[in-house]
Order: structure tokens, then sequence, then C-alpha cells
């Protein structure tokens, strides 16, 4: 993805959204955006 630039934003926490114990049960994943924009970090830091 880097190099067909993509941005990497940084990796889950590996919990599923009803994990209630606060404990890493699913992979973590690496989440990346390819910006639209030229301004996608503002429109990201809304």
């Amino acid at each position: 993805y880097k190099a067909a630039n993509w941005i990497c934003l940084g990796k889950t926490k590996g919990r599923g959204k009803l994990e209630k114990q606060h404990k890493t049960l699913l992979p973590k994943k690496t989440i990346w955006i390819y910006p639209l924009t030229r301004n996608y970090r503002r429109l990201l830091c809304r």
C-alpha cells in the first residue's frame, strides 16, 4: 500500500466491538487511508 501512496494511520487494538473485558482476542489490523483531497489531515482531525 505504501508504494501506491496510501498512508498508514496505525493499528487497531485487536478487540472486538462487543469485548467487555479489554482483552486482545482478535488479530491487530493496520489502518490505511488514501487521500482524495489536499486537505485530508484537516478533514480527519475534525
